[in-house]
């Protein structure tokens, strides 16, 4: 389960690498059903139940971290969570960009890796 704690240590590794100004937590991976049919939506709010999504702080729980409290109905609770604890400016749900690379390719044998290298020479 995800808790405060592992999203703070996360948050804290990948701090390391680059600041993060903007989080998206992409849904449309998750490939099983986010609710079963035979589940109640009224349970929600009495919380027995949420819908399961590939991010979930505390099983979706709003401001308990255990037992039957009210829950979310969707994950953006979790994803402002997670935005909160990287220090980013926006959080939602969405889809990214593919990625740049926005560091250099480590070096090949006998070749520079950028530009910059060939530069010193």
């Amino acid at each position: 389960m995800l808790t405060t704690e592992k999203l703070d240590d996360l948050a804290k590794q990948i701090n390391t690498v680059a600041p993060i100004n903007t989080v998206l937590v992409d849904t449309s991976h998750w490939s099983g059903e986010s609710f079963l049919s035979d589940w109640d939506r009224a349970d929600i709010a009495g919380g027995f139940i949420a819908p399961m999504e590939p991010v979930m702080l505390y099983g979706a729980r709003i401001g308990e971290t255990t037992g039957a409290c009210r829950a979310a109905k969707t994950p953006r609770w979790t994803c402002a969570a997670v935005g909160d604890a990287l220090g980013a400016e926006k959080s939602d749900l969405g889809q990214a960009s593919p990625p740049r690379a926005p560091w250099p390719r480590p070096p090949t044998p006998g070749g520079t890796s950028s530009g910059v290298d060939a530069a010193k020479r």
